[in-house]
């Protein structure tokens, strides 16, 4: 899904995700200016990761047997990048009872961008102790920890950061350790002359297009376009070395291009829009509503959920937390509403957002 913004972007995200969307990635924007090649946030930086490990697990063939969602903004999708086969050099693959040097390691750990530290306490680091490699991959929410038999990998398994104590679970008999930056593999592609790839070359042939706000894509580039112009012009003045624009993004009718020639292809619009369909496509328009305009009055919500019970509407009331559906339970069942209160954790929660 490409969105025109990169907010829009992040809440389709974290929407897919709430209503547990399958398996779903964000390609979050770098939140740098263009021709700024400083390494995003963590955060972000895994979020990119995330995606371009999964796009290079496509590439090989060995998909989870689940369809995966990714979601990213115009500017996302304009920005080139590098190839997924890139991402598969700088990536580290470890099975259990694999032979390898230490040292080795350490250097392809280095090389893949990860920072040596004495101690593991932060996504990008790594460490080696003893018997001990120490890892924390952008894409985990636990680092691993290699237990080593002399040359020989012991074990895989997930260490506790705060207490540096292994815990009794692991990733499996084998772990792919993804690079720890993305705008180095950028700068090394530049450096070796390979040219960069539009971010839609890596999806499969397979892949469904959905355009959200489409509308709005010519103003949002030719915004973004002035910005890299104005960049690249501060660049060449200063003295430093910089490559043409279209070495490192792709213009909105190259990118419509791309999509034109890929099927099928849904556009989202939020307003209704004059413009007709393409040849061979059809339109669903359907309406929606919101709550603006109400009081914010716990009762007269009640008012609403009784008008739509009454009409046999299905009525769902999504919580921010746990804590919040249990006493919005007892509310509802001391005014006379029957309801089914759905942990997140619950079996119910996952049979109810299939």
């Amino acid at each position: 899904m490409i969105t025109s913004r990169e907010e829009r972007a992040e809440q389709i995200f974290e929407d897919l995700e709430f209503f547990g969307v399958g398996d779903v990635c964000h390609f979050a924007g770098d939140e740098t200016l263009p021709y700024e090649f400083e390494e995003p946030g963590v955060e972000i930086l895994g979020k990119q990761i995330e995606t371009y490990a999964r796009l290079a697990q496509c590439s090989e063939g060995c998909g989870k047997g689940e369809t995966a969602v990714i979601v990213a903004s115009l500017e996302s999708a304009l920005k080139k990048t590098f190839p997924v086969e890139s991402f598969i050099e700088h990536s580290v693959y470890i099975q259990h009872n694999d032979i390898m040097e230490q040292p080795d390691l350490a250097k392809k750990l280095h090389y893949s961008g990860y920072i040596r530290v004495p101690i593991v306490e932060a996504r990008g680091e790594f460490a080696v102790r003893g018997g001990i490699v120490d890892v924390f991959p952008l894409d985990s929410d636990l680092p691993i920890r290699l237990d080593f038999f002399g040359s020989e990998v012991e074990s895989i398994r997930y260490f506790d950061p705060s207490s540096q104590r292994s815990l009794k679970r692991g990733p499996g008999e084998q772990v792919a350790l993804p690079p720890a930056k993305k705008n180095m593999l950028l700068l090394r592609a530049l450096e070796r002359g390979e040219p960069l790839v539009s971010l839609l070359s890596l999806l499969p042939a397979e892949t469904v297009f959905v355009l959200d706000e489409p509308e709005r894509f010519a103003a949002r580039a030719r915004e973004f376009w002035d910005l890299i112009a104005r960049q690249h012009a501060h660049r060449v003045k200063s003295g430093e070395p910089t490559p043409p624009p279209e070495a490192l993004y792709e213009p909105l009718d190259q990118l419509e291009r791309r999509l034109d020639a890929r099927s099928p292809l849904i556009e989202h619009h939020l307003i209704d829009t004059e413009q007709k369909p393409r040849p061979g496509w059809s339109r669903i328009a359907f309406s929606t509503s919101v709550f603006d305009g109400l009081k914010p009055h716990f009762e007269t919500f009640l008012g609403i959920i009784r008008e739509r019970l009454d009409k046999d509407d299905l009525v769902a009331i999504a919580c921010d937390n746990d804590g919040q559906v249990q006493r919005l339970e007892e509310l509802l069942g001391e005014r006379h509403l029957d309801c089914v209160a759905i942990a997140s954790s619950d079996r119910q929660a996952r049979a109810f957002r299939s």
